[in-house]
């Protein structure tokens, strides 16, 4: 939680949760041609990198134990997404070589 400008109290979601909700969408829209859907994808993409590069630099990895609505299972499924939509070509093998910096090694299978 952080204050908002009037006192109030603004739920915001840790870097090590986020970076989850950003990992399902970019893999979701990843094949799109929809024009938006493909800026979106796009601008998921900078925001990974970013949370990516803030993590590392900090020590900090991907937490599915506080994602709440879905299993660590479930998030271990959208990691092994992005590894294969990288692996696939349509996908940054660079994105995938950083991910493996912020991903405990048991989620990484």
């Amino acid at each position: 939680m952080v204050q908002g400008p009037h006192g109030n109290q603004i739920p915001i979601l840790h870097p090590s949760v986020l970076i989850i909700t950003k990992l399902k969408r970019w893999t979701q829209n990843c094949s799109s041609t929809r024009p938006k859907t493909i800026q979106q994808h796009s601008n998921d993409e900078q925001d990974l990198f970013l949370l990516i590069d803030w993590m590392s630099k900090r020590g900090v990895k991907i937490d599915c134990e506080a994602y709440q609505g879905k299993g660590k299972e479930q998030i271990r499924g959208y990691l092994r997404d992005v590894r294969n939509v990288c692996s696939s070509g349509m996908g940054s093998q660079t994105l995938l070589d950083k991910l493996m910096l912020v991903t405990n090694d048991e989620d990484w299978l």
